[in-house]
């Protein structure tokens, strides 16, 4: 079995296209550890048993968690090194990155929901806010253009994202798009017993919404008869089932 060393041999920057700001030659090359080249260290954190050297005021600066870590009368204040179970090491690497100087790496939609439960858990708020931003817009362009862009099941898991980080403006751009998508095969989600039953209640409110507006504009335009059924309505309005998975 290979050990976390091997395992991240291959640089996050091949699979994350993460781009720096300074000098290029940083970038690890195929052989080499992934190690960032961040500013001049004083603390060092462990995740899955990798050293990260990390500078103390900036993690104090962004994250209230640290800070009080650092500088309470806790065990850590004067460690030289910090040990952060239950991480993945790739996960805090692309959170790093999302605020850390000298680093130009965007949250995208790729990485958003992997930074989101360690900046909560931190109180990063810039970097959880920009999280949001990132995946509401995506939902958001979603809904207004009706690509078919998103699973069910990646659906599904980005409500319960909201749900679990509090994220309240993720959760009705979410609500919001998911009564576009059939509600047969919503509840076929093994995951989506997880859904809260207030937010499945507002799944279906916004449906009925959705149906209602667009059997007016029907009769309004006489074509009604056309749509005699729910899942006769066009396909750019109800039933969007995505033929990929891709985020």
């Amino acid at each position: 079995m290979e050990s976390p060393e091997e395992k991240h041999k291959t640089p996050l920057s091949t699979v994350y296209d993460v781009q720096f700001e300074s000098d290029p030659t940083i970038l690890p090359t195929e052989e080499s550890e992934y190690i960032p080249d961040f500013p001049p260290t004083d603390i060092e954190l462990r995740v899955e048993g990798i050293s990260i050297h990390l500078n103390k005021a900036v993690l104090k600066s962004h994250s209230p968690v640290f800070r009080t870590m650092l500088e309470s009368d806790f065990k850590e204040k004067d460690a030289d090194h910090l040990v952060l179970e239950g991480k993945k090491y790739e996960d805090f690497i692309e959170f790093l990155q999302a605020f850390y100087p000298n680093k130009s790496h965007s949250v995208t939609v790729r990485n958003a929901r992997q930074i989101i439960p360690i900046a909560d858990e931190y109180q990063v708020t810039d970097v959880l806010n920009r999280c949001e931003e990132c995946l509401v817009h995506f939902c958001d362009s979603i809904f207004v253009k009706n690509l078919k862009s998103l699973s069910v099941s990646v659906i599904v898991e980005y409500i319960l994202t909201a749900e679990q980080h509090n994220l309240q403006r993720l959760l009705t751009s979410t609500t919001r798009l998911c009564a576009k998508y059939d509600s047969a095969l919503l509840e076929q989600q093994d995951r989506i017993e997880n859904v809260s039953y207030k937010t499945r209640y507002n799944i279906a409110r916004e449906r009925i919404a959705l149906f209602e507006k667009h059997t007016l504009k029907a009769i309004r335009y006489n074509r009604i008869g056309e749509y005699s059924t729910v899942s006769n309505f066009p396909h750019r309005i109800f039933n969007l089932q995505p033929e990929e998975e891709d985020f």
